[in-house]
């Protein structure tokens, strides 16, 4: 659902923050909710939520199957992306 970059004093952090849309189960590697990645960081990646439009902001803690994954631990545990735009009724066309 989002793409955060974090900049670490050495490095830059990618993370993806991926949801299962089931919402029974997230990922508990590094990153997941109470890893210590995500208590260390947590300050940037609440400013992030901060930053974004009223609308767009969530509550990172809410136990909704949402999570956040580094970019190079998705590459190794996935093969498969599936996206879905949800586009208002409003609008009309032919989706792909």
């Amino acid at each position: 659902t989002a793409v955060i970059e974090l900049q670490d004093k050495k490095k830059t952090i990618k993370l993806l923050q991926l949801r299962n849309p089931w919402g029974h189960t997230e990922w508990t590697g590094a990153w997941s909710k109470d890893s210590p990645e995500l208590d260390k960081y947590c300050g940037l990646i609440q400013d992030y939520i901060d930053s974004l439009p009223p609308d767009e902001q969530y509550d990172m803690e809410a136990d909704d199957g949402t999570f956040f994954m580094d970019f190079e631990d998705w590459k190794d545990n996935f093969s498969t992306l599936f996206v879905n735009v949800d586009f208002p009724e409003k609008w009309t066309g032919v989706r792909f």
